[in-house]
C-alpha cells in the first residue's frame, strides 16, 4: 500500500494575507500522517488574536468535524487561543473511538484498545471441552480494562474483533490448568494460569453486539481534483478520515494517500496492493515479485506499489495491476519450500506509472493570529490540517507531547522536521567503557539545517527539552542495531545546553465537546 509519508527534505510555505501562499523558508516539509487535526475559529478566540499576522483570515479546511448526540469530538484547546480536534469520544461507553469497518461490513465508531474501558484480552477456558470461556488480560502500565476486546472466531473483511462485558474477577492457584482453542488445529489445548501481578482473569459477560456502536456513512469533501473522506455518524456526528484518505477524480475516483513518489515529490499516491515474492514451483524455483490481492476482501485497487529507499528516504514505485497468475504458489519458509495457503490472488506487475500523473501535495504554514501556526497539507481541491504546528515565537516546528511538568505542550521537533536527541556515546570504537551523553542530530537528507533544541525521551513518558550546545568535532561511537558504529556525516554531535523550562512552551488541554458543536479538523 502506498502509505502516508512526509517530505522531510522538501519545503514549507507560509500563507500570507495578500497572496494566500508564501515563500520558501527552508525549514523542511511537515508532511506525514495527518489525523483529526484542526484549528480555532473566531468564536474560540484563535483566529483573531495578536501577533505579526493578526487579522489574517483563516483559510477554510475541507472537512469540518462535528459532535453528535453520542459521539463527541475531543478538542485540544491551546493556551495561545488556537485549538485542534484530536479524536472522538463515545459518551455511552466512555471510551475514545474511531470510525472503522466492523466485522459485519458496516462502518462504526469502534473502541480504542487502551484499557479505558476496552482492552484486548485472550479467551481461555476453565474446562477441557473449551465450553466455559473466561477473559485473560496481560496489563503493563495501563488500567485494568472494564470491557474486553477479543479476536473474532469468524473471519471477516472488517475489524476482526468481538466485544464483551466482563463478569466477576477470577483468581487461580499456581499451576492451575486452563485451556484454549488452538487456532491452527482447532483443538482444545492446555495452558497454565499466569499468577503474576500483570495477569487478570474475568468471567466473560454478555457480548456487545455491533449494533451497539454508532454507525456511519461515507461522504467526500472537496471541490477540485482531490476529495477527502468524511464519515457522517448516524447520531449527527461528523469526522474526517484520520489517515488522510482521499480520492482522485483524475484516476476515476480511485482512493489515494499522501506519500513520496518515485520523483521525490509528495503526492497523493493511489492505494495499492502489496508486492510479495512467490514461486509457482513446488521446489521454489525462479521466485518473482507479484501483486497480492485478497481473494475474499478484494477492494478493487488497480495498482501495486513497492517501497524503495532512494537517497535519504523511501519512495513509492507504483505500477498498474497486471494479469492474474494461475496455479498454486510457494514461498521459502523456515522449513523449506512451503505452499501458500489459499485465500489470496496473485497478479503480474504491470507497467510503471509516471509519478507526475498523481496529484502533488505540499505543506503550508497557516498563521492564525496567535503564537502557533497550523501546518496544512494542501493539494488540488483539498486542505488538510495536521497535528504538527510551528511555534512562531521560538521559530521551530513542534508537536504536542507530555512535558516534564505533566502538561501536554507543543515541544520542538516533529517526525519530518526533527531536532537533536540525547543519546549515549562512547570514545571507544568498541563501545566499551563508560558512556557519556551528547546530542545527536541525524540530518539524513543532508539539508545542512542546524538544530536549535535537544529532546530527551529516555524516561519513556515525559519529554525534556534542552538548548543545543556546541558542535563536537572528535569521533564518537554509538550502539545502533546491536553494532558499535561511528557518528559520521550527515549526522552530527553537539553538547547539551541548559534545560528549557517546560512552562515556556504552549500548553494544550483536551476537552470533550457538547452535542452539536463543530471544530474545523481538516
Amino acid at each position: 500500500m502506498a502509505g502516508a509519508g512526509g517530505a522531510a527534505c522538501g519545503s514549507v510555505h507560509r500563507m500570507h494575507a495578500d497572496d494566500g501562499a508564501g515563500d520558501d523558508d527552508g525549514t523542511g516539509d511537515a508532511g506525514g500522517d495527518a489525523g483529526d487535526g484542526g484549528d480555532a475559529d473566531g468564536s474560540d478566540g484563535g483566529a483573531d488574536g495578536g501577533g505579526d499576522d493578526g487579522g489574517v483570515p483563516e483559510p477554510a479546511a475541507v472537512c469540518t468535524g462535528a459532535s453528535g448526540e453520542r459521539i463527541r469530538q475531543v478538542v485540544r484547546r491551546h493556551d495561545d487561543g488556537t485549538s485542534e480536534a484530536v479524536g472522538l469520544r463515545d459518551t455511552e461507553f466512555g471510551n475514545d473511538c474511531s470510525f472503522q469497518v466492523d466485522r459485519d461490513g458496516t462502518t462504526r465508531c469502534l473502541p480504542r484498545l487502551d484499557g479505558e474501558p476496552f482492552g484486548f484480552g485472550l479467551v481461555e477456558f476453565t474446562d477441557a471441552g473449551c465450553t466455559n470461556p473466561i477473559i485473560h488480560f496481560s496489563v503493563y502500565g495501563t488500567p485494568v480494562p472494564g470491557r474486553a476486546v477479543v479476536r473474532a472466531e469468524e473471519a471477516s473483511c472488517g475489524t476482526p474483533f468481538d466485544y464483551y462485558d466482563l463478569g466477576g474477577a477470577l483468581s487461580f492457584p499456581e499451576e492451575t490448568t486452563l485451556y484454549f482453542v488452538n487456532s491452527e488445529t482447532g483443538f482444545c489445548s492446555t495452558t497454565t494460569a499466569d499468577t503474576s501481578a500483570t495477569s487478570h482473569y474475568f468471567a466473560r459477560g454478555a457480548e456487545i453486539t455491533p449494533d451497539r456502536f454508532v454507525a456511519a456513512s461515507e461522504a467526500w469533501s472537496g471541490e477540485g481534483r482531490l476529495g477527502v473522506q468524511v464519515w457522517e455518524g448516524a447520531d449527527g456526528s461528523r469526522a474526517c478520515e484520520p489517515s488522510v484518505r482521499m480520492r482522485d477524480q483524475a484516476l476515476g475516483g480511485h482512493s489515494c494517500l499522501p506519500g513520496i513518489g518515485e520523483d521525490d515529490v509528495l503526492r497523493c499516491l493511489p492505494e495499492s496492493n502489496s508486492v510479495v515474492e512467490v514461486s509457482m514451483s513446488s521446489q521454489c524455483a525462479s521466485p518473482a515479485p507479484a501483486a497480492q490481492v485478497s481473494g475474499t476482501c478484494d477492494r478493487g485497487l488497480e495498482y501495486s506499489a513497492e517501497s524503495v529507499f532512494q537517497g535519504c528516504r523511501a519512495h513509492q514505485v507504483v505500477r498498474a495491476l497486471g494479469e492474474q497468475l494461475p496455479g498454486s504458489f510457494y514461498f521459502e519458509g523456515s522449513e523449506g519450500c512451503e505452499a501458500i495457503p489459499p485465500g489470496n490472488l496473485y497478479f503480474t506487475l504491470g507497467a510503471l506509472v509516471d509519478p507526475s500523473s498523481f496529484a502533488a501535495l505540499e505543506t503550508e504554514r497557516v498563521p492564525l493570529g496567535a503564537r502557533l501556526e497550523r501546518m496544512d497539507m494542501v493539494g488540488d481541491g483539498v486542505r488538510v490540517a495536521q497535528h504538527d504546528w510551528y511555534d512562531g515565537e521560538r521559530e521551530v516546528a513542534c508537536k504536542f507531547d507530555l512535558a516534564t511538568d505533566g502538561a501536554l505542550r507543543c515541544l520542538p521537533g516533529t517526525t519530518d522536521v526533527p531536532e537533536a536527541r540525547v543519546t549515549d556515546v562512547y570514545a571507544d570504537p568498541k563501545c566499551e567503557g563508560a558512556a557519556s551523553q551528547l546530542a545527536l542530530f541525524e540530518d539524513r537528507c543532508a539539508t545542512g539545517a542546524e538544530p536549535k533544541y535537544v529532546r530527551d525521551t529516555r524516561s519513556g513518558s515525559a519529554v525534556a527539552v534542552y538548548a543545543i550546545g556546541q558542535p563536537v568535532a572528535d569521533t564518537r561511537y554509538v550502539v545502533s542495531a546491536g553494532f558499535c558504529t561511528s557518528v559520521s556525516a550527515p549526522s552530527r554531535l553537539y553538547t547539551i545546553g541548559p534545560e528549557v523550562s517546560a512552562g515556556s512552551f504552549v500548553a494544550g488541554v483536551d476537552e470533550v465537546e457538547e452535542a452539536g458543536q463543530t471544530e474545523q479538523t481538516e
